[in-house]
């Protein structure tokens, strides 16, 4: 395998998805921890490193510094819905 077949082009939304869900849907598994739903042998940890370094390049660096992209923050959420119920 060479570097060409370890490159990797994405967005920092793909980026940042595949790093917090390295060890499992971050979505799921809040999901589930809320819903006491947790399955057995679920892997919560981030996933195991293969010792490789990384590298980041960046480009279209005026897509970056714009103002609807920087300074912002990455919220992956998942929503539990209830009723709320009233009280006796």
């Amino acid at each position: 395998m060479g570097v060409a077949d370890l490159i990797v082009y994405g967005t920092f939304g793909s980026l940042a998805n595949g790093l917090i869900n390295a060890g499992g849907d971050v979505r799921d598994l809040t999901k589930q921890l809320i819903n006491s739903d947790m399955k057995p042998g679920l892997k919560v940890a981030a996933g195991a490193r293969d010792g490789r370094k990384k590298v980041l390049l960046l480009d279209e660096m005026d897509v970056i510094f714009a103002n609807d992209f920087y300074g912002q923050t990455y919220n992956p959420v998942n929503s539990k819905p209830y009723t709320l119920k009233p009280r006796p």
